[in-house]
């Protein structure tokens, strides 16, 4: 018998594996962690709403981010208070409410407003709705907001330009729309026209073949009719043959 020293087979890598703060790989041979792979997860971008994806593994890691506010509008207001409001696309989270600061009393020609938001505290008399601090919006529709509260102009978004952007607003559009007639490249129109032929053409489909049918019945109620009597008909053969026989005697 020989003996001697079998060199070692190896590792094997496995495929990329992950934990909440780093990604590696192991043997899948010994399940040895392979030297040199762990590093720590890197890239992406958190959201107030969700934490950032590993630009290796595709893992989330870390911590959600911190609301991002719009700070050139008061976004939300009530008869409480107003508040800046986060424009992350879905969140919506308002920051801490601020009670209103007034202008000063209402008159008749004149609204008690709020001179930091524009809020109407109280109306004049001959008071005018308009819309205060630019659009708000969600996904389907913009409108805009009297300092009272009322809503004015509330409408779809409209894209006539194709740039995925509304062309009132300005919100960001994940889908192009345009003035309510289907899609941007008019699909909805066509779409209405092709099942109106396609309903026509099953109506007279339909109407032809209950025709078919009632033309066959009744021509087949036409033919019983006109059928000699079976009966009679014997009758009369036998009738004739007896006459035959008188006239020969």
């Amino acid at each position: 018998k020989s003996w001697g020293i079998v060199p070692a087979l190896g590792h094997v890598e496995s495929e990329i594996l992950s934990n909440s703060t780093h990604h590696f790989k192991k043997c899948t041979r010994c399940y040895d962690e392979i030297r040199g792979s762990k590093t720590p997860h890197s890239g992406g971008t958190a959201t107030c709403l969700k934490k950032a994806e590993c630009a290796t593994c595709g893992k989330e890691y870390g911590s959600l981010a911190e609301h991002k506010y719009d700070m050139s509008r008061f976004g939300f207001f009530d008869a409480l208070g107003h508040a800046y409001i986060c424009v992350t696309d879905g969140c919506g989270h308002r920051s801490e409410t601020v009670k209103h600061k007034s202008n000063g009393a209402n008159t008749e020609e004149a609204d008690e407003l709020c001179v930091d938001c524009g809020y109407v505290i109280s109306l004049s008399k001959n008071h005018v709705h308009k819309s205060l601090n630019g659009w708000h919006h969600d996904k389907d529709t913009h409108w805009g907001v009297c300092g009272c509260g009322f809503v004015l102009d509330k409408a779809e978004h409209v894209n006539n330009d194709g740039d995925n952007k509304c062309d009132v607003c300005g919100r960001q559009i994940s889908e192009a729309v345009n003035n309510g007639n289907g899609d941007s490249n008019g699909n909805g129109e066509r779409t209405y026209i092709f099942w109106i032929v396609i309903t026509a053409v099953l109506v007279c489909a339909a109407t032809a073949v209950t025709t078919y049918f009632l033309l066959l019945k009744k021509k087949k109620k036409v033919t019983a009719q006109d059928a000699p009597n079976t009966d009679e008909a014997s009758e009369t053969v036998e009738n004739a043959a007896e006459n035959t026989d008188q006239n020969e005697e």
